[in-house]
């Protein structure tokens, strides 16, 4: 089984996510378990052919990548979880304890059992194998437990099933010594997390089998944890095609193979029929030379998008050109402003997006995140704009509504051929604009507006209407 899903891992273009780097080393790690496994069943099983030293360092063999599984796993379950996959103590302290658990099992006595075509190894070795082995699985179950909210929710219980397999196939092999069921399980796991995450056909646009849009926010979020500096060159195709199928995948292929010798790290498929171009700085490109080598691309790009693509088609293109990572704070601002800019650039121009426009995007996605956890919290303080009479052409004070003021509650008398009519409230005194808000209801109209933009002097300048904005932390107290 395993060995299949390595033969469908060697068919593809690794994604360069680190996810998949850690399920390959555990698929690969897993199969050589196995393969001792069978060897050291062999070795017990022939250990008159064979010398004592080969049975014995099977066995040894056997156990130390178990325990080398387990650890493995361990870093898997990590994957999603930057601040401890990255965090120097934890991977020392786990270094640490596999090795010494590894010298611990090739210093520790092994026996062998073989009678009635029933074949196992035991003793301390394996005793202690078990026991690092369960620590490592219950380890790696509990990083799901703790930190969950941060992983991806189908690797969460990929994992979980996992360990609880491998740890219910090694309980029943330490009582039942006969049924080496342990390898087979770790097979399985293998193969759950091939079905739920790592299936490289996933990720991947079924006409240009480029990765897809999901598969690059999770590349640009590696890149931003790795803290290494890129570029990024979004080419938005326009979307209004009147050609056939056939001939529009056709046309998808040739764009791709376009993007690819464009000299980038990845290519991404984006939004709509959008392609997304990363350039990362490496031993081959100085970060000097990061502008230079886009710009040669985007003028690369407009002079094939000037001639016909397929039979006789027109394409118009536009660019979006984010020339330093470090200008956005992570995966979530970049794709903000490649939506936020991405309806905004004209047919054919080029729009780079700099630190200036990094932060207009930022401040506003602040503003909007203080909004809605305010509402949430139930954090929105609330003033009333004096109620205003069509028919008088005056203000009606809240506060004489309140005060049951017979002149100014007569003003709140609406008449069917003033209608529509909307009230606007604003004011100081929460209490008393609450109840002047249910006096309001009471007259019947179509609407009730909550004002926090009024510029008049006499308003804003108390700290009402417009005079809120000038602080927003405050407004939203």
């Amino acid at each position: 089984m395993e060995i299949v899903l390595l033969y469908f891992y060697s068919r593809h273009e690794d994604s360069g996510l680190y996810s998949e780097k850690l399920f390959q080393r555990n698929l690969m790690v897993s199969m050589l378990c196995i393969s001792l496994d069978i060897l050291s069943v062999l070795g017990i099983a022939y250990r008159t052919e064979l010398s004592e030293f080969t049975t014995y360092m099977l066995c040894k063999s056997y156990l130390s990548f178990l325990v080398l599984s387990g650890y493995e796993a361990c870093f898997y379950a990590c994957s999603d979880i930057a601040r401890l996959r990255n965090n120097e103590v934890f991977t020392f302290t786990m270094r640490v304890f596999t090795i010494m658990g590894i010298v611990a099992i090739m210093v520790s006595p092994i026996l062998f059992y073989n009678q009635d075509g029933i074949v196992y190894s035991y003793g301390p070795a394996v005793t202690l194998t078990y026991v690092l082995e369960a620590i490592l699985l219950i380890g790696s179950y509990l990083i799901t437990v703790i930190y969950g909210k941060e992983m991806n929710k189908n690797r969460r219980r990929a994992v979980r099933l996992w360990m609880l397999i491998v740890f219910m196939a090694g309980a029943v092999q330490l009582f039942y010594n006969g049924l080496l069921i342990v390898g087979f399980a770790w097979a399985v796991g293998m193969i759950i997390l091939y079905a739920e995450l790592e299936n490289p056909e996933v990720g991947r646009d079924r006409i240009t089998a480029t990765f897809d849009y999901q598969t690059m926010r999770d590349y640009i979020k590696q890149l931003y944890e790795r803290r290494t500096v890129f570029g990024v060159l979004i080419v938005c195709v326009e979307d209004a095609w009147r050609v056939e199928v056939k001939e529009e995948n056709s046309i998808i292929l040739e764009m791709t193979d376009v993007m690819k010798d464009l000299g980038g790290t990845r290519v991404f498929r984006g939004v709509g029929r959008d392609f997304v171009v990363i350039f990362e700085i490496s031993h081959l490109v100085e970060e000097e030379n990061l502008d230079e080598q886009i710009d040669y691309a985007i003028c690369k790009l407009k002079n094939r998008f000037a001639h016909h693509w397929g039979s006789d088609n027109r394409i118009d293109a536009r660019y979006l050109w984010f020339p330093r990572s470090r200008y956005m704070e992570g995966a979530d601002a970049f794709v903000t402003c490649y939506h936020y800019f991405r309806d905004s650039i004209e047919e054919t121009e080029v729009r780079k997006i700099g630190k200036e426009e990094a932060d207009l995007v930022k401040n506003r996605r602040e503003t909007s995140r203080e909004i809605r956890k305010a509402l949430t919290d139930d954090r929105v303080e609330v003033y009333y704009q004096p109620i205003y009479s069509t028919v008088e052409k005056k203000f009606v004070s809240a506060e004489a509504l309140v005060r049951d003021v017979k002149s100014t509650v007569n003003k709140l008398n609406i008449s069917d051929e003033e209608r529509p009519v909307g009230i606007q409230i604003y004011g100081r005194d929460v209490e008393a604009m609450v109840e002047a808000a249910k006096i309001v209801e009471q007259a019947g109209p179509d609407l009730i507006d909550l004002n926090f933009g009024c510029p008049v002097k006499k308003v804003a300048g108390k700290g009402a209407g417009a005079g809120m904005l000038q602080n927003i932390p405050k407004m939203l107290e």
